[in-house]
């Protein structure tokens, strides 16, 4: 998603269903996971939140969750 988007090739057909994909990846605990149903991981947690933020799809991810009951409670 950053490299479409930087270089201007970022269309609807290439965002079609990776949002949804990343929302399914979050955990219980707020962080994202590299597929649905594995642990969370800061490494994919940042890069699947970056991608939301890039498609403006941030609303379909509990953002509490991740911004303060995964990320603010690492070590």
């Amino acid at each position: 998603m950053a490299t479409a988007s930087l270089v201007n090739i970022l269309t609807p057909e290439l965002m079609e269903g990776a949002a949804e994909f990343v929302a399914r990846c979050q955990t219980y605990e707020g962080g994202i996971g590299g597929e649905p149903g594995n642990e969370a991981h800061g490494g994919y947690a940042f890069f699947g939140f970056a991608a939301l933020v890039i498609m403006q799809k941030t609303d379909l991810i509990d953002l509490p969750a991740l911004l303060v009951r995964f990320s603010v409670t690492r070590d």
